[in-house]
This record gives C-alpha cells, structure tokens and sequence, in this order.
C-alpha cells in the first residue's frame, strides 16, 4: 500500500533527523541512484505509471483513478491530467532529494556501480540524441516553447500595463499575441525523448558542477571539520586502492541474493550494480562508525523493491557485523517518497504526509511504541490486506485524492517556473519590450520572434555559466591528482582567461579551494565588453558566456569529465553560430587605439569540442566527427589572422590533434578485431593513415624551427615560442606511434608506408616531457625512483599516466635509462597498477597490450 510505504519511509526521515539532533556535529552525505538522476531529466520517463513505456510510477503515489464511469473524452483528459500530475510530482521529488545533498555541501555523488552505470546510460542518450539529427533543430525550438511562451505572457503584461510600456511599433502586441498562439498550438510531442533528457543532463551537470563516485567528493573542512575531513579522505583512500576489496566483496555477495529477490524480473546485470553500491554504502557506514567519526551515507532510490526487500528481511545480519540488513537499511537506504514530507501542498503548506492520506492509514487496534508503528508500516507497504487496517470509506479514498490533486497541482507549478523565475522573466520581459521599441515602427513577427529567442537564449546562457562551488573541491581535487591533462586552449589577448587555461594544467594546484577558483572566474569579465548598465537593450554578455563555457571546460577535461566537457563546448559553440546566423557580430572589449581585442571565431570552442569527440569516439563515424571539427577550428584560425588576432596561436596544435585521432582510429580497430573478431588485425591502413600524419606534424615542426631564424615571422608559427602544453602533447603522441611501430616490428606487421621518426626525434620528445612535466618527481614520489637531484616541483605541464606509461616505456626502448622505472618484471605490474586510468573505450585494452609489451622488452634487454 503507497500511503503506508510513504508514511514508512517518513518515519526514517524522522529517525536520521534525531540522529543529526542529537550531536551538532553531525552530518549526512546523500549518495544517489542512477534512477533518481534519471526522474530529474526525464520525469516523463519514470514518474507516471505505463505499461508501454516502463513507466515506474515514482510521481503516481495513489492508485490511478477508476474511470469506467466516464465518457471516453473525460477519462482521457484524466489520464493525461494524471500523468502530468506525476510526470511534475516525480520530477519535484528528485529536485528536493538534490537540494538535500545540496545543503549538507555536497555535490551530487553516486557509487562506483551507480556512476559508471549512470555514464553509462547519459552516453547513450547523447548518442541517441546525435542519432535524431533530424528533429534536433524541432526538438531545440519546442525545448523553448515553454521559455518563450512564458516570456512572452510578460511581455504582453508589460506591453498593456501602463504608459512607461509605451512603444513605436505600432503592432507588436498583437504580433506578441499571435506568436503566443503559434506557440501554445505546436505538440509538445514532437520533441525526442533522448534529446530532451540529453538537454536536462546539462541543466543538472551546471547546477551541481557535475556528477561525481562517492570516493571522489572532498568535505570542506570549514564545514565538516578538518578531523572528518582527513577520516573521510583516508577512507576513501582505501577503497580507491582496493586495501578493504574482500570486505566489501563479503557485503556485495551478502546483499546480492536479497536484492535479486526484489529484481527477479529485471536482469541479472542491474542486480550486481545495486548489489555493489549498496556494499559500499555498507561499508563506509561501518568504518565511520569504527572510526567514531560523526558523519553517515544515506542512499536515495526510486526503487522500492529495493528498499521493500531489504527492509523485510527481519534478523538477517550483514556480513561481518552483528547489524542486521533491515536495520542498516532503515537508517541509510532512503527512497525518493521519503521527500514528500519536505514538499509543501499549495495553501495547505503544512500538510505532511499522514495529513496527505488522512483516512488510508487507519488501523484496528491502537499502536503505542514507535518501533511498532515502523512493524506495521512496513508490513501493510509490503501487504496491502493485512489485518491490521479497517475497511477504508469511499469518503476517505476521495478526501485523499483531492487532497493528492492540490499538492500534484502545486508541484506542476513548481516545474514549469523551475528555467526562469518571476523576476528573471520580468528582467528578460523588459529586455525584449526595449529592443521592439527601439526597432522599426513595422516591425515583423519573424523579427519579434527572432529578438524573444535570442534573449531568451543569452539569458539562458548566463545562467548556465553561474558558478556553483558545489562540487568544484572535488573537480579540482581530480585535476590536481593528474588525471590528464585539459585541451590547452589558448586566447593570447585576453589575459585573466589565458591565466586560468595555464594553471588548470599546472601540477601544483593552483585553486585550492571553490572560492579561489570562484574569484579567478569572476575576473573573467574584466576580460570582455560589459553592457551599460544604463543601457536597458544591451543583454551582450555572449563573449562572457563562451569564455566561461570554455573554462568550465576545460575544469572537467581536466577531471575526466569529457562527457560535460562536450556539453561546454557545443553551448559556448552555438553562441558563436547564433551570431553569424543573425549577422549580429559579438561585442568585444576594445583597446586604447579602437581595434578588437579579440575576433570571436569560436575557434578554441571548435577546438575543446573537437578534443572531447575525439576522447569519447568509438567507432570511425565519431572519430570522423572528432576531425571534421578540428578542420572547423582550423578555419576559423585562419579568419583570425587575417583579421590581425590569435598571432600568437600555433596551428600545429590542430595537426597534433590529427595524429591523436590517427591514434584513436588504430587503437578503436585494433581492440575491435581482437575482441569482436577474434582476429589480430594489423590495420595496416590505419598505421599507413598514422604514419602520414606524423609526417605532417614533423613537417610543420621543422617549418616552425627554420621560422625562428626569420625575423619577420609571426609569433605563433615559431618552435620557441611553441606553449608547454603542446609541445608535451606533440611529445606524447611521437612516443606512441614510435612504440606502436616496435611492436609491429617485433610482430612482423608492415603497412605501405614507413615510420618517419627515428631515435633521436624520440630521444627529444622523451626529453621534453622530463622538462615539461613532473614526471620524475611523481616516479620518485611513488618510489620507482630514487630522490636524488629531482625537483619537488619539476615542470609546468601535469603528467598524465598516460605520459608516464609511454614516456618511460620509450625510455626503456631507446634504452637511455632517463626514466629508468622498468628494472625487472616486478616492477611492471607494480607501476602499470599504480597508474591505471581508464579515459577512452579503448584504455583498457591499450594498457594491457603496453603491459604485456612492456614485459617482453625488459625480458629482451635482459637477454
């Protein structure tokens, strides 16, 4: 029964309420489903109850209502009334859930299984969303049909109200009028389902700075306290290097037949997924409590059949422990319908839950301990006809459905204002109702139109790019660990924002909090044209917003968020293209002599979406997409000479990223055939394409270092002035393909076409990443190499272990003993585990074969 399930799950958020009470040290860190992520983008999905679609029914709380006495016309519109109704209350569930996490000064946090699931299943739907090109020009227009329609409701407002509205053109309420019904008419159908979830993923990336594992979030020490802080990092520790992986195995393969019992209709897959998240939820409650510290991880699902199961299983103890399941799963497992608790009820605001079912949850005999009132709640959720309820009255079960309709109809309201409030729509309003009185006295509805979408979309952009510090200590915290490093954007005119781009890929970290980071990203402006603020027409914060786009970039780039960081790009790239489809040119700051300082291409947009296709890429199509935007950023480098700006961009940047596709391409085929096929496909052509682009890039590169002696030349087209992380990326790829063109050697695999490099040209590239980078205090910080003469802070590029693996391993081939890591075949493993990162499809296969490689050359020189 769902009101008894409800009030149940009431009754836990009453529990974990007193235990924060209690001690005001206390905290909650709220760790989500991939369900509950899922019902924020696409409510439509899993909120209402549907048999054809999968519906979960997480908004339909109260059974749908009998509608056998109704004509067919009255039990549709109750239908779709309902599902609305559930579609908004699903949606404004998921939302409270998130401001939970929110207040306690975490960003959204998943599981290990849960996030790799969730990655999972957003890459999908942006690959479906790709997929349905066709209506992805409808599908953005009928996105904002609601936007504008709003906006347009106050511009009619403003337009009617009073004299102070009063404008030239003489028709444009009426053409406001008209557009509202052109807009009012369209079916929201049309729209794809992938598209719109796609397009609400970025709305929950920006509002949480993304998506992070349990293990990955970073407590503010300010707020949780600094002994919390080092626990919790010291636990997390633990599980990231595997120290407690049986214990935790112990805990999945207890809780796995539990939960497969609830899921017995789903598959075998899912089961191992929640099985696994609810372990590790398991065991850090375990060891915060050993560790006497005063903080607790709560699970929020939307599945009931998972926390029913749990719950109902009585004694049953948890591996390891004396704590029974049902009871861990009373005070850490929460489901979404706990929140309905939190959710006011329109002019009832005081309702809660019990108020909600007054009538549903009435029982024979009088229930006076709390522990008994938790027995029956949870046997009549489990069982509806159990004897302890009386008969309900038909009065009853009405009194609940009108009751359930206001607080449905409140939570409707409530998603549709969510884009844009009332002040905000007022703010746009006025915009847009200054713009048509400033334009032509005839003015069109294609130009009011056009006005209304381009300031509803700036307005939008603007919000995008508000900085939240949700989550930023944990995205710098992954980009001071090395996980790679960003894209090197370059913008060598605009000062405070080339400045972030060079310290993102510093090895010290640079932001060692949110707030610095918040105060670099501020001073961005400074950098850009800024409206008038006596000026009530100029909205023009758009070169702001691509900048600020960027830099968000590049921050999850630098983290291993690449599937954000394509969000980023593509938004800061559709400015630029808004742009040029109006002829509305952006404005810039100007200098003291009244030229630009920057023209606004979109090349370095062009550039980081290119790189984050490329690092996502899993068939030839992608990595065909992933070049024909570089050859974009490319041509807009070219506009930007010849209009005098970006001298000091380098175009072998652009011919670096080729030979990374190249690379991409061979590694994709090679990993296909072997596992897919069955078959050790050399992909010859793929080498012959590699070694071509090789041979371009060493082209380019000597035309650089003859161009050092030309005093004439521009600044970017000269090897000594060629940026660090460049000439580290350059570096890294020569390696690759010189390691690649060993094992084909040893493997006796020939293409047409012959490697252009030799050993001197690696000798170098080895050279510049022990320059560039931090290499050799990393080895040495680790213990694969001695201290001796090794800087602490050596270079100015972050080592990636994907550099470190490479570079030492050509070191091995050249057998120079710079980096000398690989001694004997124990150091292998030691050193291929230590520096396991999984960025492409691809990585695991790459490193594995780079292992066993790695093996037979030491094996050689042993030999």
């Amino acid at each position: 029964m769902s009101a008894a399930f409800v009030a149940y799950e009431t009754q836990k958020v009453k529990a974990q309420r007193k235990w924060v009470e209690a001690n005001k040290n206390r905290q909650i860190i709220y760790v989500f489903d991939t369900d509950i992520i899922r019902t924020w983008c696409a409510p439509w999905r899993s909120g209402p109850v549907d048999p054809i679609t999968l519906g979960n029914g997480y908004g339909q709380v109260l059974p749908r209502q009998i509608i056998v006495d109704f004509n067919v016309d009255e039990a549709n519109n109750i239908l779709h009334r309902e599902r609305n109704q559930a579609e908004a209350v699903a949606w404004l569930l998921a939302s409270r859930a998130m401001r939970e996490a929110f207040s306690s000064g975490a960003p959204l946090l998943l599981t290990e299984a849960h996030f790799s699931e969730t990655m999972k299943v957003y890459q999908n739907v942006k690959r479906d969303a790709a997929v349905h090109r066709d209506v992805g020009l409808r599908t953005v227009h009928a996105r904002l049909d609601f936007q504008l329609a709003s906006t347009l409701k106050a511009v009619r407002s403003n337009l009617n109200s009073d004299d102070k509205w009063a404008i030239n053109a003489r028709n444009a309420g009426a053409i406001v009028a008209n557009i509202l019904r052109i807009i009012e008419s369209r079916n929201a159908t049309r729209i794809h389902g992938a598209v719109r979830e796609w397009d609400s993923f970025h709305d929950i990336v920006r509002i949480g700075n993304g998506l992070f594992k349990l293990t990955e979030f970073r407590p503010d020490p300010e707020t949780f306290g600094r002994r919390v802080a080092d626990k919790w990092e010291g636990l997390c520790k633990a599980v990231v290097e595997g120290e407690d992986a049986a214990e935790i195995e112990e805990l999945r393969q207890a809780l796995l037949p539990v939960i497969r019992r609830a899921k017995s209709r789903l598959s075998f897959e899912r089961s191992e997924i929640d099985a696994a998240a609810v372990a590790e939820v398991a065991y850090l409650n375990r060891r915060l409590r050993a560790e006497n510290v005063d903080l607790r991880v709560v699970l929020l699902t939307g599945d009931r059949g998972l926390a029913l199961a749990m719950a109902h299983e009585g004694d049953a103890t948890l591996s390891g422990s004396d704590e029974t399941v049902s009871g861990f799963a009373f005070g850490h497992v929460r489901h979404l319908w706990s929140f309905i608790d939190v959710v006011k009820n329109g002019e009832d605001a005081s309702a809660k839950p019990k108020e909600l079912f007054s009538g549903l949850l009435a029982f024979e005999d009088e229930i006076e301990s709390a522990s008994d009132f938790q027995r029956v709640l949870l046997e009549n959720a489990i069982d509806p006809g159990h004897a302890y309820v009386r008969r309900v009255s038909e009065v009853e079960i009405r009194d609940a459905y009108e009751r359930w309709e206001r607080y449905t109809k409140q939570a409707s309201n409530t998603q549709k204002h969510f884009l844009f409030d009332t002040l905000k729509l007022d703010a746009i309003s006025k915009i847009i109702v200054a713009k048509i009185s400033s334009a032509e006295p005839d003015i069109t509805k294609e130009r009011v139109l056009s006005l209304v979408t381009e300031t509803t979309a700036r307005a939008r952009d603007r919000a995008n790019v508000e900085f939240s510090g949700i989550g930023a200590n944990s995205l710098l915290d992954r980009h001071k660990n090395g996980i790679r490093n960003p894209p090197e954007l370059m913008f060598d005119s605009l000062v405070n924002t080339d400045a972030i781009f060079k310290d993102l890929a510093r090895p010290r970290r640079v932001f060692q909090t949110a707030e610095d980071f918040a105060v670099r990203f501020d001073q961005i402006s400074l950098d850009c044209h800024q409206p008038d603020k006596d000026d009530t027409i100029d909205d023009d914060f758009r070169q702001e917003c691509y900048l600020k786009y960027l830099v968000l970039g590049a921050l999850f780039a630098s983290a291993n968020r690449w599937i954000v960081a394509e969000q980023h790009a593509e938004s800061a790239v559709r400015i630029i293209e808004r742009a040029r489809a109006l002829n509305d040119p952006i404005r810039v700051k100007q200098t003291g002599i009244d030229e630009p300082r920057s023209h606004m291409s979109g090349r370095e947009g062009y550039f980081l979406l290119a790189s984050s296709k490329r690092v996502r890429a899993q068939t030839i199509t992608q990595f065909n997409e992933a070049h024909r935007v570089l050859l974009k950023a490319r041509e807009r480098l070219r506009e930007d000479r010849s209009k005098g700006t970006a001298l000091g961009v380098p175009f072998i940047r652009f011919d670096s990223e080729v030979v990374a596709i190249a690379l991409g391409r061979y590694y994709s085929a090679r990993k296909l055939a072997i596992e897919k096929l069955s078959i050790d496909d050399p992909c010859n052509d793929l080498v012959d394409e590699l070694y071509g682009s090789i041979e371009t890039l060493l082209k380019v590169f000597r035309d650089m270092h003859l161009a050092d002696e030309r005093s004439g030349a521009i600044k970017g087209d000269k090897l000594a002035n060629l940026p660090a992380g460049t000439s580290t990326s350059i570096a890294t790829n020569l390696i690759q393909v010189f390691v690649i063109s060993e094992f084909r050697k040893r493997r006796e695999f020939e293409g047409q076409a012959r490697i252009p490099i030799n050993r001197a040209i690696i000798s170098d590239a080895v050279d510049v990443i022990i320059d560039q980078t931090d290499i050799l205090s990393k080895f040495s910080a680790h213990g694969f190499l001695a201290s001796d003469g090794i800087s602490a802070e050596q270079g100015n590029i972050i080592c990636s272990p994907l550099m470190m693996l490479y570079a030492a391993v050509g070191d091995l081939i050249l057998g120079a003993r710079k980096i000398p890591v690989f001694r004997k075949e124990a150091d292998v493993d030691k050193i291929f585990d230590r520096y396991r990162a999984l960025l492409t499809h691809y990585d695991e296969w790459r490193f594995g074969e780079l292992r066993k490689f790695t093996r037979i050359l030491i094996g050689e020189y042993r030999n």
